[in-house]
């Protein structure tokens, strides 16, 4: 029997996920300054590179329609984009929570908090518009060039700590948060779960997407 590949990236996704929370959240060490409060970061980091990743992936295919203008370019844009807005979503929740515990408010209008918000609206304006649009050609172009254009947001987020002055920390600039070689390598590696669940919601994301431009004859 066929073992289908998205039930070996959910098994992938859950041995990894355990693995990884067990020694970030219990083996390694609490921050010397928010105690155990900087283990949310083991979430709350991977998150935001995995929502970032998913616009950068939207830029890419988006790009890549323009040049082919093969729809299939365009379920692809789709897929990464509500993926991305999902862990935008959650990215804002667990910073939220964060800044409660540390700052005692739940937002400030941080450039990197401000321009994260900004890039949920963003692609969520972006999946707006796509159902607007009726003509599957016609909503591939539109979408294209508006995946192209916000992606700017995107460089924005990444750079405004290094752009404006910023309250936000970073486990990587040196004063801003204490972290030492077992908890950098544990957050690197608490990637791995996230882009598992990455990969299996935007396979079959895509392939819901696919059946559905076929049904249509659209693609084929």
């Amino acid at each position: 029997m066929r073992i289908k590949s998205e039930f070996i990236l959910l098994i992938l996704g859950l041995i990894t996920g355990y693995i990884i929370f067990y020694f970030s959240l219990l083996v390694t060490p609490p921050e010397r300054k928010m105690g155990d409060l900087v283990r949310i970061m083991y979430i709350h980091v991977p998150v935001a590179w995995v929502s970032l990743l998913s616009f950068t992936l939207v830029f890419v295919f988006s790009i890549l329609y323009i040049f082919k203008r093969d729809l299939i370019w365009d379920i692809y844009s789709e897929s990464a984009a509500e993926i991305g807005v999902l862990f935008n979503f959650l990215t804002l929740v667990t910073g939220m929570l964060w800044a409660k515990a540390v700052w005692g408010y739940y937002w400030v209008w941080d450039p990197r908090l401000t321009t994260t918000l900004i890039l949920f609206f963003l692609y969520s304006s972006y999946l707006l518009l796509r159902g607007f649009i009726d003509t599957p050609d016609k909503r591939a172009r539109f979408s294209s060039v508006l995946g192209i254009i916000i992606y700017v947001d995107v460089l924005f987020v990444y750079f405004s700590v290094r752009l404006w002055r910023s309250v936000h920390p970073s486990p990587f600039a040196p004063g801003d948060v204490f972290i030492t070689s077992s908890m950098k390598y544990a957050l690197f590696l608490s990637f791995i779960p996230y882009l598992i669940f990455f990969l299996l919601l935007f396979l079959l994301r895509y392939k819901i997407g696919k059946r559905a431009a076929e049904k249509l004859g659209v693609i084929k």
